[in-house]
């Protein structure tokens, strides 16, 4: 097979995982809202002001590192299983269920923050979701990376939304609405 035709066998293949779904499916959502939200990270840590912007950029650009990695971590994880997973920027846009917007760049601290608690939030819903998936295939591994990812995005939601002076229900309970 010629390498195109092997890229749309893959594409084929994706679509049926997509409405299958399985934890590798759910798990590129993962990856790109990961991806996506590091770009946003890097958007707010340019855009934070006033007297605690050095703190939240320190933050916002820590954050971004780390999700770096567990992007990298679940991808090898991926890799490793023969999983197709996104690549191309295409891809990241199709899958994430972050939104983005270029105004935001213009927004209050209080209003990036809220944001960024925001997406967390969503995030923690695909992991919740891959976990079950991973779960029911026999997966581990994937599941205890899905699981691990999943308890740190809490974690981060928990800064964020302390520095907001809210907790971390409030975030889960503000997704509801």
């Amino acid at each position: 097979m010629t390498p195109q035709e092997k890229f749309t066998q893959e594409q084929v293949q994706v679509e049926q995982d997509h409405h299958t779904p399985t934890a590798g499916a759910m798990d590129g959502h993962v990856l790109a809202n990961l991806k996506i939200h590091q770009q946003k990270l890097l958007q707010a840590a340019n855009a934070v002001s006033g007297m605690e912007s050095l703190m939240l950029r320190r933050l916002l650009m820590d954050l971004t590192e780390q999700e770096g990695k567990w992007y990298l971590n679940l991808l090898q994880n991926l890799w490793d299983l023969g999983e197709s997973v996104p690549t191309m920027t295409n891809e990241f846009i199709e899958y994430t269920m972050l939104q983005e917007n270029g105004s935001l760049k213009y927004e209050t601290n209080e209003n990036l923050l809220a944001e960024i608690s925001a997406d967390l939030v969503t995030q923690t819903l695909f992991t919740s979701r891959a976990i079950k998936l991973a779960e029911k295939e026999d997966k581990l591994g994937l599941r205890q990376i899905n699981l691990d990812l999943h308890n740190w995005l809490v974690h981060q939601v928990k800064i964020i939304q302390g520095l907001r002076g809210k907790n971390v229900q409030a975030a889960f309970d503000e997704d509801e609405d």
